[in-house]
């Protein structure tokens, strides 16, 4: 019966638009999780690059004072030295002058010295130690930015798969009889159609020739889509 048909035409209509809708929406979901997911994994790179940069910037100043310590440390030993040689000089004179104030002013010198050989050991330490968490947090940081733009190369394939399920619905009703009008149900389309047909073969009619029955394969998009 024509009337079967009908319902057997739009329950077929209704399946290939629900399976597109269904698609769509599948794909809106997976693309917008993963725009989640980037705006998390951008905000947590942004964060460990702005600790990175800080920690680099203490370590510099670390640097700064082992580099100092280091240019006391050099002074010191030059002044040490140099009471040192006073001190000699007044022995191989016969110990004229005051030996004793050589020997407790290199001391002295050499103490400072020590002092600052050790300031510059502990800030080399730091400042390496700092160093090394920069560089950490920075590689750390750059993980968080390849799975970034794997989120976002994830997001940008979701979003065409969604704006091709929607295409592909669009299709769908554009190759529709009677597309630009109001009526946009399937099963009234192909009511519509199918009331064409009555008044020639008559409502008793069991038949129709092939030619007028609709061929949905016509209406499907070249590309197809799994609906999970």
């Amino acid at each position: 019966m024509i009337a079967e048909q009908i319902e057997k035409d739009a329950r077929r209509l209704d399946e290939i638009i629900a399976g597109y809708n269904k698609e769509a929406n599948r794909a809106k979901q997976s693309r917008d999780e993963f725009h989640r997911r980037a705006s998390e994994l951008a905000d947590r790179r942004d964060k460990l690059q702005k600790k990175a940069k800080s920690l680099s910037a203490e370590a510099a100043v670390y640097k700064a004072r082992r580099d100092d310590a280091n240019l006391t440390a050099k002074e010191c030993r030059a002044r040490r030295d140099e009471w040192n040689d006073r001190g000699a000089r007044m022995r191989a004179s016969g110990g004229l002058g005051d030996i004793g104030e050589c020997k407790s002013q290199a001391n002295s010198w050499h103490q400072k010295a020590v002092k600052a050989s050790e300031d510059a050991n502990t800030a080399h330490e730091k400042m390496h130690q700092l160093y090394d968490e920069a560089d950490r947090l920075r590689a750390e940081a750059q993980k968080c930015h390849e799975q970034y733009l794997d989120c976002k190369r994830g997001a940008d394939a979701e979003h065409t798969r969604y704006i091709q399920a929607v295409r592909s619905i669009e299709r769908v009703r554009e190759n529709l009889p009677d597309r630009g009008r109001s009526i946009t149900s399937p099963r009234l389309i192909a009511m519509k159609r199918y009331s064409r047909i009555l008044p020639v073969f008559g409502s008793g009619s069991s038949r129709m020739p092939v030619s007028l029955k609709f061929d949905f394969s016509r209406h499907l998009p070249e590309a197809s889509f799994s609906v999970s």
